[in-house]
């Protein structure tokens, strides 16, 4: 039977159309293998930026941490430093309460610090010397008190020996103090005591330690009955005779006694001249540490200071006269004396009571100086105790200061120039007297005020800066 011709289309239609499926479907299933292929290679590289960029970031958060723990490291370093120095500092400070005690306690008694009198401090002997003079320095302090107690110094001493000048002492304690250091020891038989400190005026702020003195221990016949005997009378310290002045522990009592007493006589003397260089109407305490030497070591005492180096030239050339009236040499005294009027007016004296009467009409005889003129009355004619106690012009009278630090007014303004002066003992140190801007101007640690006349106004003569 012959084929259908419109099967046989059909089915050849048919085959052509499978064909062509079958073709489309092998073309699509490749597009979707490269379309998954390059999906896949996009993805890869999607992950490897984002692994790389996590190694990144693990990278900087490891250096960054390394970088705060360095810094850590150096910080704790620092402070390990700090509290080591630290621990140094009070493990060697020289007193024993740490740094800023010693000012802190100083500032309790005076807070206005331009006010206080030299601060006095004393170092403990070498503990290489010898162990019985060891306490020298306890005993220098103690002759000081009666200073401390007029406030013409402040006493105090450390607790460690300290070479000087002492960095961390000044720094944190001394930084403006006027401060006197004293250091005292006997090495072979030998008396030597050395003198210091810092902020005491003049050029140096600092002074290096100068010796003073060096001198032999008296022994053997030195030691007399009379000199015995005149030692336990004058002695403040309840000194008594030993039974056995010539060897052992007796002869070493006396000569305690007597370091004490030369040692004393060379503070006193340094103390004395930071006072007389700044204040009018200064009581001088060198006097009364002389009377506890023998005459003929006190003889030989001189401080010498340059005109126009102290702040009351007058007061203490009165101081000086009746230091030689006490010693009994009145024709000096009396040469002195006159010479302190000349000194006083500028011109050639005309006599003790001429001078006296042409001073008081200059206003230049202050209180305290009439009380020290009655000291001299062996050297004064009766007219010129008659004219020093006879009412001036001006009266001078002490007036409570209600308001502000104590101050005195006078007449007459003192201002140290700026020469060079003597500071202490023998040997000297030369120093620089500064210009004072305003000069203490204190009457037996009272201010005074000066009024010209009752009838002139309660500011009347009245001198100020």
């Amino acid at each position: 039977m012959a084929a259908d011709p419109i099967s046989a289309v059909s089915n050849a239609v048919s085959s052509v159309f499978e064909f062509a499926t079958a073709g489309l479907e092998i073309y699509q299933e490749r597009v979707a293998a490269r379309r998954g292929e390059r999906e896949q290679a996009e993805s890869a590289i999607v992950d490897a930026r984002r692994r790389e960029e996590d190694r990144q970031l693990a990278r900087e958060q490891y250096v960054q941490v390394r970088r705060d723990q360095s810094a850590d490291d150096a910080r704790n370093h620092l402070q390990s430093l700090e509290r080591d120095q630290i621990q140094r500092l009070f493990k060697n400070y020289p007193v024993r309460d740490g740094p800023g005690s010693l000012r802190a306690a100083v500032q309790r008694l005076y807070p206005d610090l331009t006010a206080m009198p030299p601060l006095v401090l004393f170092v403990p002997s070498h503990q290489d010397g010898d162990p019985a003079w060891r306490p020298l320095p306890l005993r220098l302090r103690s002759a000081l008190m009666p200073l401390q107690d007029d406030r013409a110094a402040l006493v105090r001493w450390t607790d460690r020996l300290i070479p000087w000048p002492h960095d961390a002492l000044i720094a944190h304690d001394l930084a403006d103090l006027p401060t006197l250091l004293v250091s005292a020891d006997v090495v072979a038989g030998e008396l030597e005591l050395r003198l210091g400190g810092c902020n005491l005026g003049g050029s140096e702020p600092i002074r290096n330690l100068t010796q003073v003195v060096r001198t032999q221990l008296p022994t053997g016949d030195y030691w007399t009955p009379e000199r015995l005997d005149w030692f336990e009378s004058t002695s403040t310290s309840g000194f008594r005779r030993p039974s056995e002045a010539a060897v052992g522990e007796g002869e070493r009592r006396v000569q305690f006694e007597w370091a004490v007493r030369l040692g004393h006589v060379a503070i006193v003397a340094a103390i004395d001249a930071y006072h007389l260089l700044r204040r009018t109407g200064y009581a001088e305490k060198l006097d009364d540490a002389l009377d506890l030497l023998e005459q003929s070591m006190a003889d030989r005492v001189t401080i010498p200071y340059p005109a126009g180096a102290l702040a009351d030239p007058f007061h203490h050339d009165l101081h000086q006269v009746r230091r030689l009236l006490q010693r009994g040499s009145e024709p000096a005294a009396r040469a002195w004396l006159e010479a302190a009027f000349e000194r006083l007016g500028g011109c050639p004296a005309v006599g003790v009571t001429e001078s006296i009467r042409s001073a008081r009409s200059a206003d230049r005889i202050q209180p305290w100086h009439r009380d020290l003129l009655r000291d001299l009355r062996p050297l004064l004619p009766p007219d010129a105790l008659e004219a020093l106690d006879r009412p001036s012009a001006t009266v001078v009278r002490a007036e409570p200061v209600t308001s502000g630090p104590p101050r005195a007014v006078t007449a007459l303004e003192v201002k140290p120039a700026s020469v060079s002066g003597e500071w202490v003992g023998h040997p000297l140190r030369r120093t620089r007297v500064p210009q004072a801007d305003d000069p203490a101007q204190v009457y037996e640690g009272r201010p005074v005020k000066r009024t010209r006349g009752d009838e002139a106004g309660p500011d009347a003569g009245v001198v100020s800066r």
